[in-house]
């Protein structure tokens, strides 16, 4: 929240730059890629791991925004391991959550996505016509969806895994 207020970006959110602690806490790390207001106009040093980037991502799109696509790609993964922690064992890799870059190449014929389809969970099937957008965007920094409740439904489907029955 504190780096979405701030109009500062990562840059390069994905599962292994975020610790979580046992009460909630994200803590994030490897801070090379960030963004922060005084960079506006340069280009990036790097361009976030392929697996949660969106395909039209380079270094000449280096804004506070350019967290939102991994963010969406991020609450969708914990949102379905919440329904379903199966799909890690089937679509993990150790370098992605669910999500592979060529995933994203294609929605329509990834595996991945007919899965998180079949899974009745409205959050889940709403975030999931979010990044069915975001994808197709080619102003992907310009994704028209509500960040607010993008920011909320990080929170809320972090939260269906560190605190779910299971």
């Amino acid at each position: 929240k504190f780096l979405y207020q701030n109009e500062i970006a990562h840059g390069d959110l994905k599962h292994d730059n975020m610790i979580i602690s046992d009460s909630g806490e994200i803590t994030l790390i490897d801070y090379d890629g960030m963004f922060v207001p005084t960079l506006a106009g340069k280009e990036a040093f790097e361009e976030g791991s392929p697996n949660y980037q969106h395909l039209k991502r380079d270094s000449s799109k280096f804004d506070k925004r350019i967290d939102y696509f991994p963010m969406l790609v991020i609450a969708i993964s914990i949102k379905a391991l919440a329904n379903s922690p199966e799909l890690l064992k089937k679509y993990g890799t150790g370098e992605n959550i669910l999500f592979l870059k060529k995933d994203f190449e294609n929605l329509n014929s990834s595996k991945l996505m007919k899965d998180l389809r079949k899974i009745n969970d409205a959050d889940l099937q709403d975030l999931l016509s979010e990044l069915e957008i975001a994808v197709d965007d080619f102003g992907f920094l310009d994704i028209q969806f509500d960040k607010n409740i993008l920011i909320k439904s990080f929170f809320k489907s972090r939260n269906d895994i560190l605190y779910s029955s299971d």
